[in-house]
């Protein structure tokens, strides 16, 4: 062999030794050995059958071993250290006959050309690792051995050719080398979020972590396999590779509306109401995924039909409407937390469920209790056994439904953000607070056993919620929960005395905004995103009527959507807010203060006067500021991009 030559298979060897060394080896020392050419140098060395016998079983072991998902991520991560140096000493001993110092050169550089094809099939096959299915997975372990062996064998053969193409390699890696360590470093991003319990499972933590130590490697890869679900990058929501900041409404009515059977009322009113949302900036959008039971509970008329009537059983036509409100969402690109049952009678929820299991008279239903009343019976939840089982079938059930229109199952759609354990799941006693936090780290380990797609989160008011901040600290610190939540309810809270609110305004102001900066002091220090899930305030005078001004309500609207706004632009902890609710085009019936059965739903729950919290799509001050927010956060994102 010319100079030339003895190059070309040094590049050639280092090149197949990244991809797979024992192949390498193997190859070339069966055609040294039957006199099939004639190699340079110290690769004479490797005509004995103890080397060729042990590269023959490695080989046969890593054939295997490649060919499993994830197990080919800690066999690559490992074999940093084997192949790189490999390559380096196959380069070296190809050019023994020559100039000690080409072959210091060629030492250095065939560790280089092993390190740059070790990294490409490295990042490659972790990126096909988060494909659901293994094929992808077989097919390119397939296509590595043949190209390790057909590139052993052309480097013998063909060295020019040989030298040509890992010439033309290089090349393409350094040309793609900036995007390629842009995918690292978000690689190494998701395998410390998995750490910190911010990701997936844990095992999948680990094996992506395996990734990050093979990483110093590497090359193009995708940086998520399914860019179109909502993701958490350290502190911050990600959507197709940006931080996702999003102004949202609380419309948990939306997956009743398909269910009605007057169209114009159901499913066409559906329709319109996204496309205001969305015209208006609205991108997110807060769902109930169905009601517990049927009937008066608590003294109150609960929404419905109920998705489970009796416990352990399930009406799937009424996931209908939550299958119509997730396809056109994702048909408009808006994205659903629904949350999964309720801490209120108003859906059935904790307290149907005590029902259920003889936890309390079913006769104490058709009274209204007072609050002492209704902190003994739901604190019972956490720790009765049938209940958090009944609960956590329903989940199931969920999960595990595949949407009539999308052909989805839900467990697998973009549409959805967030399953959300409950509508403001709270402990009610001291004494439940154990039981509670198990229940919370119980429920969350669950979902994300079974959908490693989507967001888990509490639901959670803060504070006042479980009055204790250390608990809620404590229940959101958990690996399985994505981001925080809090709730702002200034007239629940007595921010304001009976029905004046204008004269407490500025301390309800003042209020809201130091229980947004408490709990974000809290993200800050677990390091993750947190949403302004609810908020609201009556009309100008405590009115009811839709054509009452919202002069106060705009006013507190703004300073959180100024909040949002600042911290979008900043990079900030605070990625959401979801006002409620949306009332669209309803309207309450006039001389009639509750909802009943049959009436349009509006953004109040059956529980609450109808027109009190709601913000209608005759709110024309309203919607100025949600649309001015959605244009400001819109301009952030593309800064950013």
């Amino acid at each position: 062999m010319n100079l030339i030559q003895i190059l070309g298979l040094a590049a050639g060897a280092a090149w197949t030794s990244g991809i797979n060394l024992y192949a390498t080896v193997a190859v070339l020392g069966l055609l040294e050995h039957f006199k099939l050419v004639r190699l340079p140098g110290g690769l004479h060395a490797l005509d004995n059958w103890w080397i060729i016998g042990v590269a023959v079983g490695l080989y046969c072991v890593e054939f295997f071993a490649d060919k499993v998902p994830y197990v080919d991520t800690v066999w690559d991560a490992v074999h940093t250290f084997i192949r790189v140096p490999a390559g380096a000493v196959l380069a070296y001993a190809a050019t023994n006959e020559l100039d000690p110092t080409v072959q210091v050169l060629a030492f250095l550089l065939g560790g280089g050309v092993a390190l740059s094809s070790h990294g490409t099939k490295a990042t490659v096959r972790a990126a096909a690792n988060l494909s659901p299915e293994p094929v992808s997975n077989w097919v390119l372990s397939v296509v590595e051995d043949v190209v390790a062996i057909g590139g052993a064998v052309l480097s013998v053969v063909a060295p020019l050719v040989a030298l040509f193409f890992v010439a033309a390699f290089l090349v393409l890696f350094f040309w793609l080398m900036p995007k390629v360590f842009g995918r690292i470093r978000k690689m190494l991003a998701a395998a410390r979020d998995f750490f910190t319990g911010r990701g997936r499972d844990g095992v999948r933590a680990a094996l992506l972590l395996a990734l990050a130590g093979a990483s110093s490697l590497t090359s193009p890869a995708r940086a998520s396999a399914r860019p179109s679900f909502v993701t958490v990058k350290g502190h911050q929501l990600y959507l197709k590779d940006k931080p996702y900041y999003y102004v949202g409404a609380n419309y948990w009515y939306g997956s009743l509306l398909g269910l009605m059977k007057d169209e114009r009322r159901g499913a066409e009113r559906l329709r319109r109401e996204l496309d205001f949302l969305k015209a208006n900036g609205v991108t997110n959008l807060r769902l109930l995924a169905g009601a517990e039971g049927a009937g008066l509970i608590n003294g109150v008329r609960r929404v419905g039909p109920p998705l489970q009537p009796a416990q352990g059983e399930f009406d799937e036509s009424v996931l209908d409407g939550l299958d119509l409100v997730l396809y056109e969402m994702g048909k408009r690109g808006l994205k659903a937390v629904v949350f999964l049952s309720n801490n209120w009678e108003w859906s059935g929820g904790f307290q149907q469920y005590l029902i259920w299991n003889g936890k309390v008279p079913e006769e104490m239903w058709t009274r209204k209790l007072n609050w002492d009343e209704q902190r003994d019976v739901v604190s019972q939840f956490y720790g009765c056994a049938p209940c958090t089982a009944a609960y956590a079938k329903q989940v199931n059930f969920l999960l595990d439904r595949v949407n009539r229109y999308s052909k989805r199952k839900y467990a697998e759609d973009p549409a959805i953000m967030a399953w959300e354990l409950a509508n403001e799941p709270r402990p009610m006693r001291p004494a439940a607070a154990e039981a509670y936090r198990r229940w919370v780290a119980d429920a969350a380990a669950m979902i994300k056993s079974k959908d490693r797609n989507h967001l888990v989160v509490v639901g959670h008011e803060g504070r006042m919620g479980t009055d204790d901040l250390k608990l809620f600290e404590e229940i959101h610190d958990d690996p399985n929960i994505d981001y925080l939540t809090i709730h702002i309810w200034p007239k629940n809270w007595g921010w304001f005395k009976g029905e004046e609110v204008a004269a407490d305004y500025a301390g309800v102001v003042e209020k809201t905004l130091a229980y947004v900066e408490e709990h974000l002091r809290v993200a800050e220090k677990l390091g993750k995103p947190l949403v302004l899930e609810e908020f609201g305030l009556p009309r100008d005078g405590h009115s009811f009527d839709p054509a009452a001004p919202t002069t106060l309500r705009d006013g507190l609207y703004a300073k959180v959507f100024d909040v949002l706004t600042r911290q979008a632009a900043a990079g900030g902890h605070v990625a959401g807010a979801n006002f409620w609710a949306f009332g669209g085009g309803a309207r309450p019936v006039k001389g009639q203060t509750f909802w009943k059965e049959g009436d349009d739903y509006t953004g109040d729950p059956p529980m609450e006067e109808q027109g009190l919290n709601s913000v209608f799509d005759s709110d024309l001050s309203t919607w100025k500021i949600i649309k001015s927010t959605g244009k400001d956060l819109e301009k952030s994102r593309k800064r950013k991009g």
